[in-house]
This record gives C-alpha cells, structure tokens and sequence, in this order.
C-alpha cells in the first residue's frame, strides 16, 4: 500500500475526528488537507504505525486551528472596545 492509499484509508476517520474538534465541516477539511501536507512531507520509512501518526497530526493541526481562531477572536474585541465611544 502506498502512502497515498495509507492516507486515503484514514480520511474519513481524520474528518470526523476534525468535526468533532472544530464543529465545522469546512475547517475540518481544511484540518485534513493540512494534515496531508504534513503527511507528504513526513519521512515515511521512520513511521511504524501510519493511522496513529495521522491521528496524531491532525489533532494537532485541529488544536492549531482552534489557538488561531481565539487570537482572532481577541484581537478582534480588542479591536472593537478600542473603537467604542467613551460614554460618561
């Protein structure tokens, strides 16, 4: 099986568990396409076990995006109380 067929195998598997973790289809496919491109960069010949290393992987680019998204929302309110008019 090549790493392709490894990866393709897991897909479904790596969607749901990215859903589960950012609640949106959308970003959890965009979770599994960056988890793919972690995949066609990794050294496959050190990898002993290919679904627990993608689960891994992409649970981490979920975690990454879930970070992203709060330092979004932060900056944004800061952003929005910094433009809210001094009432006194």
């Amino acid at each position: 099986m090549t790493w392709t067929d490894q990866f393709e195998a897991q897909r479904p598997m790596l969607t749901a568990l990215c859903y589960r973790m950012l609640g949106e289809r959308a970003a959890a496919e965009d979770a599994v396409q960056d988890t793919w491109f972690k995949w066609a960069a990794a050294d496959h010949t050190a990898i002993r076990t290919p679904a627990a290393w993608l689960r891994t992987a992409a649970t981490r680019v979920a975690i990454d995006s879930l970070r992203r998204a709060k330092t979004r929302r932060e900056i944004l309110c800061g952003a929005m109380v910094a433009r809210t008019p001094d009432h006194r």
